[in-house]
């Protein structure tokens, strides 16, 4: 069986909450240190990334099967956006003799 999935991406997950972390911190640091009309950009900024829908740029590749007389998956992983990549191959003999 073969097969390939679109999903999040993890390493873009962690991305987003580090510049969401940074956008809060420096909300609290600016605040009364700026003007009203720059702090509430900053507010939207910080609204704009806790409401933004991840896009599903992390394509997966798997094939998990039979063959012969040993078990094979094989999965791959990649980015579209950040160029995470993940790979992972593990065959096993089914010890029939």
């Amino acid at each position: 069986m073969s097969a390939d999935n679109w999903t999040y991406c993890p390493m873009c997950k962690l991305n987003t909450k580090k510049r969401q972390l940074t956008l809060e911190k420096e909300c609290i640091d600016q605040y009364g240190k700026i003007s009203l009309q720059e702090y509430e950009k900053l507010q939207t900024k910080l609204k704009n990334i806790k409401n933004s829908d991840q896009d599903t740029t992390l394509k997966e590749d798997y094939e998990i099967g039979i063959f012969d007389e040993d078990l094979i998956i094989n999965y791959h992983a990649s980015c579209s956006m950040c160029n995470f990549e993940f790979n992972f191959k593990e065959t096993k003999s089914l010890n029939i003799s």
